[in-house]
């Protein structure tokens, strides 16, 4: 046994950084392949999760982790994150979360945490930096500290104003910059990285990015802009694109047989305006859904289930469902309204003969279930880009921003049609390359992690 060997004979820890709510289910899907395949490469280590949710929400944050949490609470830490937080979560109404949420209460809450790193960074003695946290969080950081490997979720990294962009880019990576001062070895997994304005959030993502061991990102778009962004990266070999997070979970669902409907299913997943934003664009998306329910439900002879992909009280759909299906006849379509779990969902959409998909995971989900998709792209940004990276034609995915100059009945009736055709695609693409390299980028982070690496 050599050295290096021996270096790792020991009990690893590892901390999953900055798993987010499952209540989005393409999240509960994306972080349960993240534990899945740590266990599988790193089977001895002693694994924590860091959530987004700060401690003072803590434990109530654990309702949201309702794939990964009560399958893996018995050998798996879940602790909140250092920075206090007031998100909107089920288990609790957190007082003055209105405050709280606001951008003064955001912006000093993360005023705080660039000081602790930078008091961390100068070494300060901890007696001084203990004062700036609470007992729940110095736990935390004790976990951060005592890690030997890293391994963060990805998020999206986006913003809205060239004013706000900052602080939002900044408040995804604090957990991130904290690792880097300590000295951690940190892999970045499944990232997507929108165009950002503002040159402080390049600065701010490029700094980030360019102290991971690795960094995949999810499809081709964010694969070019972060290239661009940061030539460096390829040029040590950082940078890798893989299909999403969620396809490893996905790909090892039982397989029921497609059943043959006498009728038509056609599964709809929708987003609210809060998703959409813009009203003019949100009326637009509105007047499409209801053609296309009109539709299938009057020429096409079929029915329509409204499947809750995402299930955030704070994203309600029920006044766009109301919109979209006024007029038509009740029994017609069906509104899921439980909470569908990852599994649930999957076998729902083997059972669909199309998707018309206005989230993105809901399509994910769908394609790898052998059923066909036109997605409706309600935010304008990188991430729909995996559809097509599976497979999936670009006329089939289709800017929400531009629905009021597609015709989306003839879209969707030329996809219903070819649809078997378009599945012999995807599933050979999703055989041949995709599901493979999804779990590639475990063996690479195993091989960089254990192995020193020269910066």
């Amino acid at each position: 046994m050599n050295h290096l060997e021996n270096k790792y004979t020991k009990k690893m820890s590892i901390v999953l950084l900055d798993f987010a709510s499952e209540k989005n289910r393409g999240d509960a899907a994306m972080q349960m392949s993240i534990i899945l395949l740590t266990k599988k490469y790193f089977p001895t280590a002693a694994l924590s999760v860091i959530t987004v949710f700060g401690v003072n929400q803590h434990p109530d944050c654990l309702e949201e982790f309702d794939h990964t949490y009560p399958l893996h609470k018995g050998d798996v830490s879940y602790v909140g994150g250092i920075m206090s937080t007031y998100e909107s979560i089920n288990a609790s109404d957190t007082k003055n979360l209105t405050y709280h949420q606001s951008s003064p209460g955001r912006i000093l809450r993360l005023m705080l945490m660039f000081c602790i790193t930078v008091f961390v960074k100068v070494g300060l003695p901890d007696v001084l930096v203990r004062k700036c946290m609470s007992n729940e969080g110095w736990k935390t950081f004790q976990i951060i500290r005592n890690a030997d490997f890293i391994l963060w979720n990805g998020r999206n990294f986006r913003g809205y104003s060239v004013v706000k962009e900052p602080f939002a880019i900044y408040s995804l990576c604090i957990h991130p910059l904290l690792c880097i001062v300590l000295g951690k070895p940190m892999v970045c997994l499944g990232a997507s990285v929108w165009r950002l304005k503002n040159p402080i959030s390049r600065y701010i993502l490029r700094y980030t990015l360019s102290r991971c061991i690795l960094v995949t990102l999810r499809e081709s778009a964010s694969f070019s802009y972060v290239h661009s962004l940061a030539p460096d990266l390829v040029k040590r070999d950082i940078l890798r694109q893989v299909p999403d997070l969620s396809l490893p979970v996905l790909q090892q669902m039982p397989h029921i047989v497609k059943p043959i409907n006498k009728q038509p299913v056609i599964v709809m997943t929708i987003v609210g305006q809060r998703e959409i934003g813009n009203q003019n664009i949100y009326h637009s998306y509105i007047s499409a859904m209801h053609n296309l329910a009109q539709y299938i439900c009057s020429e096409l002879k079929g029915t329509i289930v409204i499947m809750p992909q995402v299930v955030y009280k704070t994203e309600p759909n029920a006044k766009a469902i109301e919109e979209i299906f006024t007029g038509i006849e009740r029994s017609r379509y069906t509104v899921i309204t439980e909470e569908y779990s990852v599994q649930q969902l999957v076998e729902a959409y083997r059972k669909a003969d199309f998707l018309i998909a206005t989230r993105m995971h809901s399509a994910i989900f769908a394609l790898t279930a052998g059923t066909a998709v036109l997605a409706i792209t309600y935010d304008s940004g990188a991430k729909w880009d995996i559809l097509k990276n599976m497979g999936l034609p670009e006329w089939l995915v289709l800017p929400v921003s531009d629905i009021q100059q597609i015709d989306v009945v003839k879209k969707f009736e030329k996809g219903f049609n070819e649809r078997n055709a378009l599945m012999l695609i995807v599933k050979e693409k999703l055989a041949t390359k995709v599901y493979s390299t999804a779990t590639e980028q475990f063996i690479l982070a195993k091989t960089r992690l254990m192995y020193p690496y020269d910066e």
